[in-house]
């Protein structure tokens, strides 16, 4: 744009259409002022090119790595799904296994134990060593211990902390 406007004035300048003197001086004040507006804006423009140099730079390193990164998260997304797959296939096993083992309890017992399991975040029983539920780790009383060695065998021991089943 100021290339256009230096070219405009000078070519108004030299047309031979201006005759006063001072209006002559005027354009070339014009003209030289807007060389020196083009000069700057060449400095500035090739300023900024200087400071965009390590940033382009920068830029192609991130973008490598961002590739680099993009490579693993697939790498990873398809590890992820893979171990899904044998998850779902260990969980349907598992749950089939589980059906077969409970089919062999009573029917009042394993609602109890589900009703237990579902309160103690995923606990239904636990091991009693040494007077201790391996549940809550507390130690049962006495008296309590005693009640349980009581027990005959088709009787439950409840913990009296957090009421999971205990066996030993």
């Amino acid at each position: 744009a100021i290339d256009a406007k230096i070219a405009a004035v000078s070519a108004h300048m030299y047309s031979g259409t201006v005759s006063v003197p001072r209006e002559l001086q005027g354009m070339e004040a014009d003209i030289a002022s807007l060389r020196k507006r083009r000069s700057e804006l060449e400095d500035t423009e090739l300023g900024l090119m200087l400071e965009r140099e390590p940033i382009d730079a920068q830029l192609e390193v991130a973008a490598g790595q961002r590739q680099v990164h993009d490579k693993r998260a697939g790498e990873l997304l398809t590890a992820i799904a893979e171990a899904l797959v044998i998850l779902d296939a260990d969980s349907a096993t598992h749950a089939t296994q589980r059906a077969a083992d409970a089919a062999d309890i009573p029917a009042d017992l394993l609602a109890q134990y589900e009703r237990i399991r579902n309160r103690n975040n995923g606990v239904g029983i636990a091991r009693l060593e040494h007077g201790t539920c391996m549940s809550c780790r507390l130690k049962l009383s006495a008296m309590e211990m005693d009640r349980i060695k009581s027990l005959g065998a088709n009787d439950v021991a409840l913990c009296e902390e957090c009421g999971a089943i205990l066996f030993h």
